[in-house]
């Protein structure tokens, strides 16, 4: 029941409670107060049924994320959009049993770099969530949002094409994976917080965002 909604019966309980003064209205007391009635019961109605209330159109979490969404200034250059992992038991193997239209081009990257066509997966599920159009606010661009200055280094030429992103990403995991003896978990680290971070802490830096990162991207992997 939203505000709204108590101000309505309130206002109803108050036109209920008014009492006719005049011998003509006497008569017409019955109709007003089954009038009364039948509009209080059609309000208690639409709340008592969410589906009739324009909250239960909203997706996720109805008031709740209507509350939070609201407070969080929109950002237009923001395009990311991550599929969130429901069921980590089973995120994994979805993600490796996925089709998509880049099929072929991880399939390619992964024989090219020899990085697992897993991982190369399951990264770009967190990164992106396979949306080629992604923009971080921080630059990160495409299917495995790579930095402009990032991606120029391993040779990049359009940073939107999957195909260039996808190739210019695992040649990336991989430079991290022979620089860390194949670790995983520091390849991980080293992708979304950089080197520098990995090597200042000795491993996983102490990043909520990073340690959460790595977290959810060996969870898929491993599964």
């Amino acid at each position: 029941m939203n505000v709204g909604d108590i101000n309505t019966i309130i206002q109803l309980q108050a036109l209920g409670s008014l009492r006719p003064t005049d011998s003509n209205s006497v008569t017409q007391a019955p109709s007003s107060a089954n009038l009364f009635q039948a509009l209080l019961n059609e309000v208690l109605s639409s709340v008592s049924h969410p589906t009739n209330n324009a909250l239960a159109a909203n997706p996720g979490l109805g008031t709740l994320a209507t509350i939070i969404n609201s407070s969080i200034p929109s950002s237009p250059s923001i395009a990311y959009n991550p599929v969130p992992i429901t069921n980590q038991s089973t995120t994994g193997t979805a993600i490796m049993n996925q089709n998509t239209e880049y099929d072929d081009i991880i399939k390619e990257a992964s024989n090219k770099y020899h990085v697992p066509e897993k991982l190369i997966r399951s990264v770009i599920q967190q990164e992106s969530g396979y949306n080629s159009n992604a923009i971080s606010s921080a630059g990160a661009s495409g299917l495995m949002q790579l930095m402009p200055k990032t991606a120029s280094s391993l040779g990049v030429n359009n940073i939107m094409d999957p195909y260039d992103n996808i190739m210019g990403g695992t040649k990336y995991l991989k430079s991290m994976m022979t620089k860390y003896n194949g670790n995983i978990e520091l390849t991980l680290a080293s992708y979304n917080a950089g080197p520098g971070n990995v090597d200042k802490y000795g491993g996983v830096p102490p990043f909520k965002e990073t340690q959460n990162y790595v977290n959810k991207v060996m969870t898929s992997y491993y599964a």
